[in-house]
């Protein structure tokens, strides 16, 4: 699983996280210019790969996947033959946040969840 920012800290802290055998978390915090070789070189180095899941927590119009998903799909052929990254996050929206402190956390752990089962 790959991620920017602060979802990395809810991803690895969350309950759920012991019991996903398997998953790796990485953070990408060099967005531009974008890290592809050390991106290629750190998802060479799981040669049993089956999938790549970009995590945000900032809806999909918006954050980092709409400005570097041809780069995280072009590290994931080189560097395991994976076709393409798959995206967990909120769907578009017009507002960055949820409005609400309990509704941001909520949703927060349906990403989370959601990022920590896919396969």
């Amino acid at each position: 699983m790959l991620c920017t920012g602060k979802v990395y800290y809810d991803i690895v802290g969350h309950p759920e996280r012991s019991s996903a055998e398997g998953v790796a978390v990485a953070r990408v915090e060099q967005l531009y210019p974008f890290p592809l070789d050390a991106l290629i070189g750190l998802i060479a180095g799981y040669p049993t790969l089956r999938e790549i899941v970009w995590a945000q927590e900032e809806p999909q119009n918006m954050g980092a996947w709409r400005s570097i998903r041809h780069r995280l799909d072009e590290a994931a052929r080189a560097g395991s033959g994976v076709p393409s990254v798959t995206y967990v996050g909120r769907t578009w929206k017009a507002s960055p946040s949820e409005g609400y402190p309990t509704a941001h956390q909520r949703e927060q752990d349906r990403i989370v969840r959601a990022a920590l089962a896919v396969s």
